[in-house]
Parts: structure tokens; sequence; C-alpha cells
């Protein structure tokens, strides 16, 4: 059992490191979208501001990149499907 959940941690660390260089772009494109309405608020808002307008920005499209990596990497280790 032991066995199998280094596996699956040593799977899921690669799919993740294979699937972080299409986040950049994600991000990258959060920043480009950024209005000075967004950038005001940020500078003016609650400490976690750009926390929060990231987290709209990119959430969507990070569930969508990361998801279909992580249901791969499962179902090759056997603990998903």
């Amino acid at each position: 059992q032991a066995d199998k959940v280094r596996e699956l941690e040593t799977s899921m660390n690669r799919a993740a490191e294979q699937a972080a260089g299409r986040a950049l772009e994600i991000f990258v494109d959060g920043i480009l979208r950024m209005n000075v309405q967004d950038v005001m608020g940020v500078f003016r808002g609650h400490s976690f501001a750009i926390t929060t307008f990231f987290y709209q920005v990119t959430h969507g499209p990070l569930v969508d990149r990361y998801a279909p990596v992580v249901k791969q990497t499962m179902t090759a280790c056997g603990v998903y499907g």
C-alpha cells in the first residue's frame, strides 16, 4: 500500500512539473487583461486583494488545464476510474 502511495506521489509531482509551464501563460494572460479598475482595486483593496484578483481570473483556466493531468495520472496509478 505504501508503495502505491509513493508511486502516486511521484507521478503527481512529475505531472505537476510538466503542467507548470502551461500555468505560466494563464497568469500572464491574467496580468495582461488587468484594467485600470483592477489595478486600483489591488492597490486600494484589502491586504490579499491581488490573491483575490488572481483567483478570479486564473481558477477556472487552471482547473481546466490541471484536472485532466491529475485524472490521467491517478488513472495510470490505479486510484481513479
